[in-house]
């Protein structure tokens, strides 16, 4: 049977056996893949690709991955893990609830703006992963963001967090898309924002 295009031998090697240089040659993998993926998304993904942008054989490539999906799903949830370390620190230097809500929720959406292409590249894994009947890898975005929302609006006193982080993060979301044609100010979107959560402006 023929392979799909971009997609490499079934089985990869154990993270485990590997010595502290294969270690790195694979995260080298790994950061290839988020500069790929950053600048053209899921289907710039591809082995030849990931050999260009590492500097590394395709051999080499398939060698520590089974396939390209592997390398896609392990690089996302990398820049999540990245996401989420910062959104914490984020919470972690404001006291107030209200105000720690209004840092996360600025600072995640400076993450967009400072890294172009990530909003498109969200919803496009997003989109993939459902079609490809593996809708737990873009749902992990969303759970991880909705149970974030939900402990700062609970500690801010919110009637009901879980449905307003719901709400929220659906707006921003949309948001972020629409930005991508036209950008909105943060106190614009502040003010919108305040109608939905609870949270005084």
């Amino acid at each position: 049977m023929t392979k799909a295009r971009g997609t490499l031998s079934p089985v990869s090697v154990r993270r485990d056996t590997l010595s502290p240089n294969q270690l790195g040659k694979r995260e080298r993998i790994l950061d290839a893949a988020r500069r790929v993926l950053l600048e053209g998304g899921p289907a710039a993904c591809t082995s030849r690709a990931l050999a260009q942008e590492s500097g590394l054989t395709k051999g080499l490539i398939h060698y520590y991955f089974g396939n390209v999906e592997e390398i896609v799903d392990e690089a996302m949830r990398g820049l999540l893990a990245e996401l989420f370390d910062r959104l914490r620190a984020t919470a972690d230097r404001h006291d107030d609830p209200a105000e720690r809500f209004w840092a996360v929720i600025e600072d995640y959406v400076s993450v967009y703006s400072e890294e172009p292409g990530l909003t498109l590249l969200w919803f496009d894994y997003w989109v993939r992963t459902t079609r490809a009947g593996r809708r737990e890898e873009g749902e992990a975005v969303n759970d991880g963001l909705i149970a974030l929302l939900t402990e700062l609006l609970s500690d801010a006193s919110v009637a009901d967090p879980d449905a307003r982080a719901r709400a929220v993060l659906a707006y921003v979301m949309g948001v972020l898309v629409r930005a991508e044609v036209h950008p909105l100010e943060f106190s614009e979107l502040r003010r919108e924002i305040a109608s939905l959560n609870g949270v005084v402006a």
